[in-house]
């Protein structure tokens, strides 16, 4: 009789897969032997579905627990930076102004030196070679030694004030980082979005202080760029 229930199933192409056939003319030779026996494998079937529906809500609470977890530690690294930021923004900002009035004190300096060795050290007039010579290291000393403070103080400067914009530029970032990533509510893209802050938070503006350029690299609504950049690289 087995033999002839999978002969028919064969001839009205109710399953093509042979494992299909075996499977079913077992499950109905169970149906027809011992009613208990399939009592038995319809509920282990339901069990088995259970256990399934109750594994995928673990998981689901698990995946929201591990989100939650990912954002709280998130938050607090953004916190410790955007603080950091701000001690390191406001300690350049100090050095900035100090090298600022060095580098106005040291040209003011120069400035008097350089009227001091033209009007007050003229060269006598029946000066020797010896005398010109000596007179003349003398006034280059009086104007090198200024000079050499001067450019020292306004390389400086401008390196503080370099550093001054970035980590301003940076904690401008932190600052808005917030409000745009709870605006996002799926995980990946949450991520992503991080990813592309990260690398703009480390990346290298060019603010014109320390490198010679006629366009900056520094986006003063950086997040903003960082939203565009990351909106268009979404695939449609």
């Amino acid at each position: 009789m087995r033999t002839a229930v999978i002969e028919w199933f064969r001839e009205k192409h109710i399953y093509h897969d042979q494992n299909i056939i075996y499977f079913s003319v077992y499950v109905l030779q169970i149906k027809m032997n011992d009613g208990k026996q399939y009592g038995v494998l319809e509920k282990a079937t339901k069990d088995a579905d259970g256990i399934i529906i109750e594994v995928k809500k673990t998981a689901s609470e698990a995946a929201k627990i591990l989100n939650s977890l990912r954002d709280k530690i998130s938050s607090k690294v953004v916190d410790e930076a955007g603080n950091n930021f701000k001690n390191l923004q406001a300690e350049h900002s100090r050095y900035e102004t100090g090298w600022f009035i060095s580098f106005v004190i040291s040209i003011i300096v120069l400035f008097v030196s350089v009227g001091v060795s033209l009007f007050c050290y003229p060269f006598p007039e029946d000066a020797s070679v010896a005398k010109i010579i000596k007179y003349t290291l003398e006034k280059m000393v009086l104007i090198f030694l200024p000079s050499l403070v001067t450019k020292i103080s306004l390389s400086k400067y401008r390196t503080e004030r370099h550093l001054n914009f970035l980590y301003s530029h940076r904690s401008t970032v932190l600052s808005q980082f917030k409000e745009f990533e709870n605006s996002i509510s799926d995980s990946q893209d949450k991520n992503q979005f991080r990813l592309e802050i990260a690398k703009y938070l480390f990346s290298d503006p060019q603010t014109g202080y320390v490198k010679d350029s006629l366009t900056t690299d520094l986006n003063f609504n950086p997040i903003i760029s960082v939203m565009e950049k990351f909106g268009n690289s979404k695939p449609s």
